[in-house]
């Protein structure tokens, strides 16, 4: 295509094809065309340009994806992508006046961010379409000198954090360790087999001049494709990159630089013999099976028959389960998934599970290579075991399987529309060469799961090409594999001031952009059983979401023990509720909080009706049939978490936080081993009823009344009766200070969380309490991951119950940081509480608590969680479209007010790390410690 050529795309095609499917008798197509102009250009620079004008979202996102990850790391030097990636941000462009990369993100109230995968490196920003010139200057800047301003000092703060965030994976993410060590049994020493983050040795190699060089002959237009999905016309965005990255794309040149068509690197043939599975140690709570089997990657342009290759082997391998222990099963296996990973060259079909005993590793590594081989059978097995099962292995199974797998995918094209997901986009055309994920990939769906994929799973599932890992725990993993990991920093900054942006826009425009999300006029009626009922459309992608709220009374009473729910609710699985929406690529799941449950359903619209009747079918069918197996495995599950740090740090928090209360309870195995059938039952009867409901339908369907008939329908038989809801009093607030340290021998880091309590969401100013959230949060960043480079962040978040509330601030610190970092924490609380704000400080917050409120209900999901946040807790249908007004109103002496009701000094601190490296630390610096139990 040459620059500048218009091409309308043709519209999405989200319908079967017109493929039949004689297995699913209810099936539904997935919905309609949706309509949009799209334009893709290479440039003479070799940049190339994919647009999609989508009017029917009101944001922007610009990502600009550079075809070079951490797979091109040079050898010895892992990790040095990753590093130039967040190098990148602290850019200081001389036109900036000292401004970084991250400062001018940060004051246009950007949702931004950046990550490094093995074949690429993406920057991605996301606003309002009135900024789209903003965030493409900002990127055509970090494109034209990614690593300008950045000294020394950045580069050793910057490549700490990098060490902190290799700390924090392996930590206190084990998954992602287990993970990167099943890519290495996959890979060997394939740059895919190795960890983009580097580990501690090889980053301690890199210099600031490899990253120098690395960003000079990586982040080039040559191997730039820059997406723009936006409201506005195809046209007008073009013209603005023509003008903001000017010469970056060579218009005007005689000449034409050919885009890097880099090949990944080849992967090694399959092994010709079973391999015995490897072994490692980490922090896990009980033993994990991968297996796992290599495939082709991106290039290959068959992730549609990958993503069959593992729903195909998850959904055989819980029938070899039930066929190998019967009734015994949960005692070997807890919890089980299959899913796809894939890179450029390659991919992995991954199973993983988690089981009670590491004796039984071999018998369920055995399975799921059984399970593969089911899945490439044609011939349907006979089994007397097997008829008795909701699915049978063999054609049965493969038939049901691709189906929804199909219909999963391709409204996964729905969803990646409503998200505008620039990546995918890239990642999309740099695997098939096609600039138009949005139709390509439904044509890609359909065409190759139109039928089973049998060739390719006869091809890659064969039981001598899987790997497999068992990971065993061990408290003291960690340590030993880690190593030392000192920083190799000098001494480290005091100054812990804001760092400088310029001024920020006033009331009026803060008040134009968190304009009112017209939540208000959303049709709300009450059944005549109670059951109250709003329906919202959002948008016109036919997408629709169905959440079911029902306030239950708190648990952790003599009455409702804690943990009573998630029992009742496990012994009670509605599978034909679930294969109803799996047959349609829906899916649903079920929340619950201490006072509230929550059910959703996802689909689209063209199955509406279908989302309502599974919603409803599982509210009225409400029967502990499965009590003694989820009553056996839950208590089993508690025995082991009581004895997990995590578990216990959660467990010490509550109780502390809301002492005496029923918010601070938490279940043990010994309380729910005394649970009986009756008490599940008890409870499902009492609490899961229509008038302590609210259903919430939101979609691109206006609230018709054929809509609301099928609600009536639906709903209207489900039968009122169960107990008054009287919530539980107000929580008091502990009396003093609380630090609480909880033990995890050899760790390097130390987690650091400190919670305030708070004003409950019905009590507090909303709008000032998030102007104090993005003030702490800006502050304890700039403090200890920008200057000091001690974490990798500081996440600071609202604890939320009826009747109580706390503000938390977490982060994961180097460990001998830790007193730094709740000094930083404590006295950023006390200063904002202390005196109100400077005029201009109070201007930035107000303005990026707008831009926050502006992009907080773009989406069907994010609608949807507004209603069922206002029915959890009880808000007026109005509340979130008077916030906008509060927002604009806000004043120094609100936010000051808001940080003053944190109840400084009888906050409870939590410190989970090496207790005999830390306890001296924080008794020195004059707090009373305790330890956690």
């Amino acid at each position: 295509m040459t620059r500048r050529a218009r091409v309308a795309l043709p519209a999405v095609i989200l319908a079967a094809l017109g493929l039949a499917c004689a297995a699913h008798q209810r099936y539904v197509p997935k919905g309609r065309p949706v309509p949009y102009q799209g334009f893709f250009a290479t440039f003479p620079s070799g940049l190339r340009l994919v647009v999609y004008e989508v009017p029917q979202v009101d944001r922007f996102a610009v990502t600009v994806s550079y075809g070079s990850g951490s797979a091109a790391d040079p050898a010895g030097k892992d990790g040095l992508a990753h590093l130039a990636e967040h190098l990148a941000f602290r850019a200081a462009p001389p036109w900036a006046q000292g401004a970084r990369i991250w400062d001018g993100l940060l004051e246009a109230g950007f949702r931004f961010n950046a990550e490094t995968s093995p074949d690429s490196t993406d920057f991605w920003a996301a606003g309002k379409p009135a900024n789209l010139r903003t965030a493409l200057a900002l990127e055509a800047s970090r494109m034209r000198d990614p690593l300008v301003g950045v000294t020394d000092d950045d580069f050793a703060v910057e490549r700490d954090v990098v060490l902190a965030e290799y700390r924090e994976r392996f930590e206190n993410d084990p998954v992602g360790a287990q993970l990167a060590w099943l890519r290495t049994e996959a890979f060997g020493d394939h740059p895919y087999g190795r960890t983009g983050a580097g580990t501690p040795e090889s980053l301690r190699a890199i210099t600031l001049a490899d990253v120098r060089a690395w960003a000079k002959a990586e982040y080039v237009p040559r191997n730039a494709i820059v997406v723009v999905i936006a409201p506005r016309s195809t046209r007008e965005v073009t013209e603005l990159v023509l003008d903001t990255f000017g010469p970056l794309t060579g218009d005007g040149e005689a000449t034409r630089v050919q885009p890097v068509a880099r090949s990944a690197p080849p992967v090694p043939p399959p092994p010709d013999d079973e391999i015995a599975p490897a072994s490692r140690t980490a922090p896990v709570r009980q033993p994990v099976v991968w297996v796992a089997w290599r495939v082709p990657g991106d290039a290959a342009g068959e992730e549609p028959k990958a993503q069959f290759a593992a729903a195909a082997i998850d959904a055989a391998f819980s029938v070899k389960l039930v066929q190998a222990f019967g009734g015994n099963a949960s005692e070997v296996v807890e919890r089980f998934d299959a899913f796809y990973e894939g890179f450029g060259g390659a991919g992995l079909v991954v199973f993983r599970a988690e089981l009670a005993r590491a004796g039984d590793a071999g018998k369920v590594i055995d399975l799921v290579k059984s399970a593969a081989f089911e899945v490439r059978a044609e011939d349907e097995l006979r089994d007397p075991a097997v008829t008795r099962l909701p699915y049978a292995i063999g054609n049965r199974l493969r038939a049901n399987v691709a189906v929804s797998t199909r219909d999963r995918l391709l409204v996964k094209g729905y969803l990646a529309m409503e998200s505008i997901d620039g990546s995918q986009v890239a990642r999309f055309l740099r695997a098939t060469g096609q600039p138009d994920f949005l139709a390509g990939w439904q044509r890609l769906v359909a065409g190759q799961l139109h039928g089973v994929p049998t060739d390719y799973l006869n091809e890659h599932l064969r039981r001598e090409q899987a790997v497999a890992l068992v990971v065993l725990p061990d408290r003291d993993a960690p340590a030993r594999a880690l190593g030392d990991l000192a920083s190799v920093r000098g001494e480290r900054r005091d100054d812990s001031e804001d760092p400088s942006v310029g001024p920020a826009p006033g009331p009026e425009e803060a008040l134009a952009v968190a304009r009112p999300p017209n939540l208000a006029a959303a049709e709300r009626r009450v059944l005549a059983n109670g059951l109250a009922v709003v329906v919202a459309r959002r948008g016109n992608l036919p997408v629709a979401q169905v959440d079911l709220v029902v306030r239950t009374r708190a648990e952790g009473t003599p009455e409702i023990p804690p943990g009573l729910p998630a029992l009742a609710l496990g012994s009670n699985q509605a599978y034909f509720a679930e294969h109803d929406l799996e047959r349609i690529g829906a899916d649903a799941e079920t929340r619950r909080t201490g006072e509230a449950l929550h059910r959703v359903a996802r689909g689209t619209s063209a199955n509406l009706d279908v989302l309502l009747q599974s919603t409803a079918e599982w509210a009225r069918d409400q029967t502990p049939r499965w009590f003694d197996g989820a009553h056996e495995a839950f208590t089993r599950r508690l025995a082991r978490l009581e004895k997990d740090v995590d578990f216990a740090a959660a467990r010490a928090l509550a109780a502390a936080l809301f002492p005496g209360h029923p918010y601070g309870a938490s279940p043990s195995a010994d309380v729910i081993g005394r649970l009986a059938s009756g008490d599940a039952s008890r409870w499902l009867s009492e609490e899961i009823r229509p008038e302590r409901a609210r259903l919430v339908v939101v979609s691109d369907q206006d609230p018709s009344p054929e809509l609301w008939a099928a609600i009536e329908g639906h709903f209207g038989g489900w039968a009122r009766g169960g107990r008054d809801r009287i919530p539980p009093p107000p929580p008091p607030v502990p009396a003093a200070r609380r630090v609480l340290l909880l033990d995890r021998p050899g760790a390097t880091q130390a987690v650091v969380l400190a919670a305030f309590r708070a004003p409950p969401r019905a009590e507090r100013d909303e709008a000032a309490t998030e102007a104090v959230r993005w003030l702490l949060r800006t502050r304890l960043n700039q403090k200890i991951r920008i200057e000091e480079g001690v974490s990798y962040g500081v996440a600071v978040s609202l604890l939320d119950h009826e009747r109580g509330a706390a503000l938390l601030a977490r982060a994961a610190v180097d460990r001998d940081a830790t007193v730094l970092a709740l000094r930083t924490i404590l006295g950023a609380v006390e200063r904002l509480g202390a005196a109100p704000l400077q005029p201009a400080e109070a201007a930035r917050a107000r303005w990026q608590v707008a831009r926050a409120y502006g992009s907080a209900f773009d989406t069907v999901d994010a609608t949807a969680a507004a209603l069922v946040t206002e029915a959890t807790y009880d808000l007026p249908p109005d509340h979130w479209d008077r916030q906008p007004a509060e927002i604009a109103a806000l004043s120094p002496e609100r936010i000051q007010k808001a940080a003053a009701a944190l109840a400084l000094g009888r906050e409870v601190i939590l410190v989970v790390g090496d207790a005999a490296a830390l306890r001296p630390q924080l008794e020195k610096a004059g707090y009373a410690v305790e330890a956690a139990r």
